[in-house]
């Protein structure tokens, strides 16, 4: 990102054209406190829409939980983080998505598997990808997320 940004947009996919997408992003936060980055697909920002889980290890401890977003990472006071996700339509037109973040600071390591869906019915086709950060322009600048289609 040139500057501290808010939302990092895909438009002009055709997803119909490719077995997925492989989304990896390098953000800096821009936040002081807690802030998620959430996907969203073809336009649709309404966090109820979608359905993820997690699995996450801190130190010693592992914790899970599911939520109602489709939160890909999240970063606490000015922390950066780094994240992998396999996004496709499935076979039932489902938009899905899994993979794994990570996030650091002097102290603490923590590492989150997630895998979620949009659970608002079935789309049919990905036109277009959106990565928002939770808070406004929470996505510093020099971060950098890139998308890039494959075909099995």
């Amino acid at each position: 990102a040139a500057g501290n940004v808010t939302s990092m947009s895909f438009p002009g996919l055709d997803g119909n054209a490719t077995n997925g997408y492989y989304l990896v992003g390098n953000i800096d936060s821009n936040f002081n406190g807690s802030n998620n980055y959430l996907l969203y697909v073809n336009g649709d920002t309404t966090d109820t829409n979608y359905r993820m889980q997690y699995l996450a290890a801190r130190a010693t401890s592992t914790f899970l939980d599911r939520v109602s977003n489709p939160s890909v990472a999240n970063t606490q006071d000015l922390t950066g983080t780094h994240f992998a996700y396999y996004v496709s339509r499935d076979t039932n037109g489902h938009f899905r998505f899994s993979g794994m973040y990570q996030r650091e600071n002097d102290t603490l390591l923590i590492g989150v598997t997630q895998w979620g869906i949009r659970s608002a019915g079935t789309i049919a086709n990905i036109t277009s990808l959106q990565v928002n950060s939770q808070n406004a322009s929470g996505i510093g600048d020099g971060s950098r997320v890139s998308l890039y289609a494959f075909t099995l």
